[in-house]
């Protein structure tokens, strides 16, 4: 794990599965109810959003100010923070205009 190889044995594992037996898993997944797919959805999103906002804490001393010649630290990560919570609604916004339609 120490150089990725295991992320991209893990990404070609679920292509490989997904491939072969996508079909009987759709099957499977229209027996749930949307609200349930969806509250796991959101569940996952979570997880995700927090292990990125851990590894962004972590490295945050490592952050170099290149980008952002007059900021660094605690300012950068805010408007990286900003930046992402926006891009995350305006995708919301245009799923849930997708499903009215």
């Amino acid at each position: 794990a120490r150089h990725g190889s295991s992320i991209v044995f893990l990404g070609c594992l679920k292509m490989i599965v997904a491939s072969t037996v996508g079909v009987a898993v759709v099957d499977i997944m229209d027996a749930f109810p949307l609200s349930i797919l969806g509250v796991m959805l959101a569940m996952a999103g979570q997880e995700l959003a927090l292990t990125g906002l851990m590894l962004s804490l972590r490295n945050i001393s490592s952050v170099g100010t290149s980008h952002t010649p007059n900021q660094s630290g605690p300012a950068l990560m805010k408007d990286q923070i900003a930046v992402s919570l926006l891009t995350a609604v305006r995708i919301h916004s245009n799923h849930t205009l997708c499903l009215h339609l």
